[in-house]
């Protein structure tokens, strides 16, 4: 079961429904805290999950509509539109970060670089930054990486689950 989930959790929106629910009655029987997981995690497991590769090519196509979003409004001044306009032409860095165009258009470079390297955590914690209306953009995208990351969690729960009871019936004391 445990490899039934790790393989499609390791494609993008495949159903993992069936091996949660047979991990949730078998590994997870005795451990409420790993039930209460799964639970919150099931709504997720029958349409599937993006990978953080998923969720990084998911991102790049969202990023003109949140930069665009960012732009709409009143209180936009057009220097704000010149520089969005020249950070979709010219990517300038410094030390490796982005240093022209929006504060938008850094955050969300630097939200692309954090899951080109897998790390879903920080591109969150970077996208729950965005205003306004880009944040309506960012919303669904901020709600995929979520559920990836109640997956990730889920899995190393069950991971220590599993070496906990292996230990216990080996006669080794658990940490």
């Amino acid at each position: 079961g445990m490899s039934q989930l790790r393989d499609s959790l390791a494609r993008d929106n495949t159903s993992f429904d069936t091996d949660l629910q047979l991990l949730k009655v078998t590994l997870a029987k005795d451990d409420p805290e790993l039930q209460a997981a799964i639970d919150k995690l099931a709504p997720q497991s029958k349409a599937g999950i993006l990978t953080p590769n998923g969720l990084s090519k998911e991102l790049r196509g969202l990023t003109g509509d949140i930069v665009q979003a960012s732009l709409s409004g009143q209180d936009v001044s057009i220097e704000e539109k010149a520089k969005a306009r020249f950070g979709q032409i010219v990517q300038v860095e410094k030390s490796g970060q982005q240093i022209s165009g929006t504060q938008t258009q850094i955050m969300i470079a630097e939200a692309q670089k954090k899951l080109d390297a897998g790390d879903v955590a920080g591109a969150v914690a970077l996208l729950q930054q965005v205003q306004g209306p880009a944040a309506e953009k960012t919303k669904p995208l901020i709600n995929q990486a979520q559920a990836t990351l109640m997956a990730s969690q889920v899995q190393h729960m069950l991971g220590q689950n599993l070496i906990s009871k292996l230990k216990g019936l080996t006669g080794h004391s658990a940490p």
